[in-house]
């Protein structure tokens, strides 16, 4: 049981760490929508690219914060009967939704996204704007970087439920 909240406790690290970095990129879009708009009002000018990669950041933390957000448990819920339950069926009800929903989904759409991935790598495909962003490839990684954290996060979901179902009923003193 303790290989197991250690194994968790390392997977949740991982995404704490890449949420708090990618949380940066909150700060960068601000930055960003600001000098676009001000160039827009002020400057009568727009660039493609400013919105690119105004585009190109929300993407990527979008993508990257999804195991952040389900670490947190800040994913969108429906918890109508999951609230009334004790602690060993909450953390079945996890175990069942990990295994035959999150961690199926993450593998598939990685599965058929690699082949997407590489061939955008392969043509190094640019924005098709004239005046756009040339890393259209690069963004288009961070689909399998979503797929690795957000699977990373299932597994250490799985390790923390199945620790909670192995726990024994502490025995009441008389």
């Amino acid at each position: 049981m303790r290989q197991l909240l250690t194994i968790s406790n390392s997977l949740d690290a991982i995404n704490e760490y890449v949420g708090r970095l990618v949380s940066w990129l909150s700060l960068l879009m601000v930055v960003g929508m600001f000098s676009t708009v001000v160039a827009r009002y002020i400057f009568n000018s727009t660039n493609i690219w400013q919105n690119e990669a105004i585009l190109y950041l929300h993407a990527i933390a979008f993508l990257c914060a999804s195991g952040y957000t389900l670490k947190h448990n800040a994913h969108v819920r429906v918890d109508v009967f999951l609230e009334r339950c004790p602690p060993k069926a909450k953390a079945l009800i996890d175990i069942i939704g990990v295994l035959l929903f999150l961690l199926p989904v993450c593998a598939g759409l990685f599965w058929f996204s690699w082949h997407y991935v590489a061939s955008s790598w392969s043509i190094m495909e640019k924005s098709r704007e004239f005046d756009g962003l040339p890393w259209v490839y690069i963004l288009k990684s961070f689909i399998l970087v979503f797929c690795v954290t957000t699977a990373l996060q299932g597994i250490s979901l799985l390790c923390r439920n199945t620790a909670t179902l192995m726990q024994r009923k502490s025995n009441p003193t008389p």
